[in-house]
């Protein structure tokens, strides 16, 4: 687990902290004084903005990487910085992790993902009198996240398109999540037509069942989902200098 933390010095003298020394410890029975022992070290620190050294007024925002801790079993953890300079300990707050007096440990419900990434398995055809030209293969799409909009780019392993895509997610119910989707992309080969075979647009929609759940915090979070695809749309085949029509169908799996 990873955490940004920021340090603001409120004192009147200059301070070096070295983030790597903050170390993961418990609160004592008040809630509030730190335990002397048992502290544990953390895995990786690094200055995300500002510098070790503050002076007064200043902050800076450190990240942490925490030790493999349960978190979650609502134990008083806390980040303790130490000793710096002039200043007390006493004048140094430990930072709490979690707090057992709230619901889900005073943590919110963890946000999506910000990046998508689906893999999905077709067969389909372009159509085009006389011509029938075979589709299928190994499909991916990757691309950021904002809110349930998302974009990016589907390339086919196989006989397909390679091109741009956008998509909207829509969540019915707790275990499907239903995503139309639209695009425009080049086919670099196609069945009998061979290279070069054309370009063209697509709409679609995926049907995503969830394959269980995991708990953040008391949190339900959706894992991985397992559904099925359908596409079609037009296609400029350069072979006929005509437009057919393209459809693709079949498994999709993907992490939203």
């Amino acid at each position: 687990m990873r955490v940004d933390v920021r340090v603001v010095n409120e004192g009147t003298a200059r301070l070096h902290v070295e983030p790597e020394t903050i170390e993961l410890g418990f609160l004592g029975p008040d809630g509030k004084t730190p335990l002397s022992r048992p502290r544990i070290a953390l895995e990786g620190a690094s200055v995300v903005e500002g510098e070790e050294d503050l002076g007064p007024g200043e902050g800076a925002t450190y990240r942490l990487t925490l030790p493999n801790a349960p978190i979650e079993s609502g134990a008083p953890y806390a980040l303790l910085l130490p000793p710096l300079g002039q200043a007390p300990a006493e004048a140094i707050d430990p930072l709490p992790l979690v707090n057992p007096a709230k619901p889900h440990l005073g943590y919110g419900p963890p946000a999506d993902s910000t990046w998508v990434f689906v893999a999905r398995i077709s067969a389909g055809a372009i159509r085009r009198a006389p011509v029938t030209a075979g589709l299928g293969g190994f499909e991916i799409f990757t691309g950021p996240q904002f809110g349930r909009f998302s974009f990016g780019l589907s390339a086919m392993i196989g006989a397909g398109s390679i091109g741009g895509e956008v998509r909207y997610r829509f969540d019915p119910a707790k275990i499907l999540s239903i995503v139309p989707f639209a695009g425009y992309g080049y086919y670099p080969i196609a069945g009998i037509v061979g290279l070069n075979a054309g370009h063209g647009g697509r709409v679609g929609a995926e049907l995503q069942f969830s394959l269980g759940e995991v708990t953040r915090f008391g949190w339900a979070r959706s894992g991985g989902r397992l559904g099925l695809f359908a596409h079609a749309g037009p296609v400029y085949m350069r072979v006929l200098d005509s437009v057919g029509l393209a459809a693709q169908g079949g498994l999709t799996f993907g992490f939203f």
